[in-house]
C-alpha cells in the first residue's frame, strides 16, 4: 500500500510536469496543477500511514549504472516533511491556477506550471534520497527549477522598476 501512494504520488507530479510542456491550454495547466492536488493527498495518506505505523519503507528505482541507483526511503523525520510538503502543496496549486494567468506568454504560463510540479517533485526527492549521489541530484534540480521559477516574470515593468533591497 505505501508503494502504491508514493509511486501514484511520484507519477502524478511528473505528469504534472510533463503535460503543460506538451499542450497549451488553460485546462491543461489546471489539470496540472490538479495532478499536484492529487500528490498531495496520496503524500498525506503516506506520510499519515508511515508516521502511525512507524514503517519505514525502502522503494527501489530501475538503477542507471552499476553501482548507482536511486533507492528512496522514508523514515518518521523524512515523513514529517513529506506531511509539511503535502499541507502546503493544495495552497500553492488552488493559488497558481489564476497567478499563471497573469503573464502574456502561454509558453511562459505552461513553463510556470510545469516547473512548479517538477519543483514540488524534487523536494519529495530530496527528502526520500537514500543515498547521497541521488540527494545532490534531486538538491540540483530542486535548486534549479526554483531558480527558473524566480526569474520567470523577468520582463515584468514591475519587476524592473526597483530592486527589492534597497537603501533608499
Amino acid at each position: 500500500m505505501l508503494e502504491a501512494l508514493m509511486y501514484g504520488a511520484i507519477a502524478a507530479l511528473i505528469s504534472g510536469t510533463v503535460l503543460p510542456l506538451l499542450y497549451r491550454s488553460k485546462n491543461t495547466r489546471k489539470t496540472a496543477f490538479g495532478f499536484s492536488l492529487i500528490s498531495s493527498v496520496l503524500l498525506l495518506g503516506f506520510a499519515g500511514t508511515v508516521l502511525y505505523t512507524g514503517k519505514e519503507p525502502v522503494f527501489p528505482v530501475i538503477g542507471f549504472l552499476p553501482g548507482l541507483d536511486f533507492t528512496l526511503t522514508a523514515d518518521r523525520l523524512a515523513a514529517g516533511f513529506i506531511l509539511l510538503i503535502a499541507a502546503v502543496v493544495p495552497g500553492v496549486s488552488v493559488y497558481s491556477v489564476e497567478y499563471v494567468e497573469h503573464v502574456k506568454s502561454e509558453a511562459r504560463k505552461n513553463l510556470q506550471a510545469a516547473l512548479t510540479n517538477l519543483f514540488i517533485l524534487a523536494m519529495l526527492m530530496v527528502i526520500l534520497a537514500g543515498n547521497m549521489v541521488g540527494f545532490l541530484i534531486f538538491w540540483e534540480i530542486m535548486s534549479l527549477s526554483s531558480l527558473l521559477l524566480v526569474l520567470h516574470d523577468y520582463s515584468s515593468e514591475e519587476n524592473k522598476k526597483k530592486p527589492a533591497f534597497s537603501t533608499s
